[in-house]
């Protein structure tokens, strides 16, 4: 008798011991599952069935497509949704682009060149043209200052030393 009572109570504490280790397995299961197939930028804790997932999705479909694939994981239980959906970049209105027309850009350039004496530049619809050589070091300065007289567009065909 005594042999069938301790027989049942190791069956018992064994079920416990198991119980408790396969919630802890099955979660950690369920999260190497789910990591296989997140966007990068996305993460994901599982705890006790519950799959709480972070981070940043670049659109709606992939965030419905990641939760209903999460949700269908066995071992989770519920999700916790705490992503968020990446701001698109705005776009300017067409009003927000100036673009000078090339009597101006003229004007412009012959004020922004006087300060770098072997760049030379042609405007033709729109576009400058940059000749001549520049130092690597002031390139830089250089583009700023020619973009900032808002031309259509940039040739660059400078040497630069």
């Amino acid at each position: 008798m005594n042999a069938k009572k301790l027989s049942i109570g190791l069956l018992m504490v064994a079920a416990i011991a198991t119980s408790c280790k396969s919630s802890t397995e099955k979660d950690a299961a369920a999260k190497m599952t789910i990591e296989k197939t997140l966007d990068a930028g996305v993460n994901v804790m599982v705890k006790d069935g519950v799959a709480t997932i972070s981070g940043v999705f670049t659109d709606e479909a992939a965030r419905e497509k990641t939760l209903k694939d999460i949700k269908a994981t066995a071992g989770i239980k519920s999700v916790d949704d705490q992503t968020s959906l990446a701001q698109a970049p705005a776009i300017p209105s067409p009003e927000a682009i100036i673009i000078h027309a090339d009597d101006q850009l003229n004007s412009d350039l012959k004020t922004v060149l006087s300060s770098f004496p072997n760049v030379h530049a042609t405007v033709k619809d729109g576009i400058v043209t940059l000749t001549g050589s520049v130092e690597r070091k002031v390139l830089p300065e250089l583009m700023q200052a020619v973009n900032a007289t808002h031309p259509k567009k940039v040739e660059n065909q400078l040497q630069i030393k």
